[in-house]
């Protein structure tokens, strides 16, 4: 069900003869083109004509202001495009955001999987399907790859080759030895303490093999 703006806004498109994906800022600027540019009594041309063109009046009467002046007109559709050409703005930068944190929440979630040894980077067909699902369905993506077992050792290997170390690894070894060093004095568990210290820097959580791996290394 379309809401009254979006009505609105199809009235004006088909009033102004454009398409149907025309946007409000696209309405709005063909709107002023309709109107003309004069921005004052002098400069604007005699209105007499203009307010007898009958797409004027229906453009008037869909912006609430039948029987207004055509330079009321003007001034309010160019409010119009001003707030419309901020929005249009606005709306590409949340864009471009929403899509940089889309890939920086895929980026590690395959990371991690990578890290545990269950993805083999090298191999574009399997390293394809894990982004794509990564992306798609990010919920599904952990279910799979959380019980799935590892396929090679877990830090082994990275795109094109042996595993640097990375930040994230950099901090779990951090935060295991502080963990050591303290012991005593922790009420958690030394997953728990490194995931803190994961979260400092929005990394993601360890994984069950990642877990698992500490508590070997702690037990030989």
């Amino acid at each position: 069900t379309l809401t009254p703006e979006q009505k609105m806004m199809a009235r004006l498109s088909d009033l102004l003869g454009l398409p149907d994906e025309a946007g409000l800022l696209d309405i709005l600027t063909a709107a002023v083109g309709k109107l003309g540019t004069g921005e004052s009594d002098e400069e604007a041309p005699a209105p007499e004509p203009a307010a007898k063109d009958a797409t004027i009046a229906k453009l008037a009467a869909e912006l609430g202001l039948e029987g207004g002046d055509l330079t009321k007109l003007k001034a309010h559709v160019a409010s119009l495009t001003v707030k419309a050409g901020m929005y249009d703005k606005l709306s590409k930068q949340v864009d471009e955001l929403t899509t940089e944190r889309d890939t920086k929440r895929v980026n590690a979630l395959i990371e991690t999987q990578v890290e545990a040894g269950k993805i083999n980077p090298n191999d574009e067909t399997v390293f394809a399907a894990a982004r794509s699902l990564a992306a798609s369905d990010p919920d599904q993506f952990n279910v799979i790859y959380g019980s799935m077992p590892a396929t090679v050792e877990p830090g082994s290997v990275t795109k094109n080759g042996p595993a640097a170390k990375t930040e994230r690894q950099r901090l779990i070894t951090a935060a295991s030895k502080d963990f050591d060093k303290e012991s005593e004095y922790h009420s958690c568990s030394e997953k728990t303490y490194v995931n803190c210290a994961l979260d400092e820097t929005d990394q993601p959580h360890l994984s069950d093999t990642e877990a698992e791996t500490l508590v070997t290394a702690r037990s030989k």
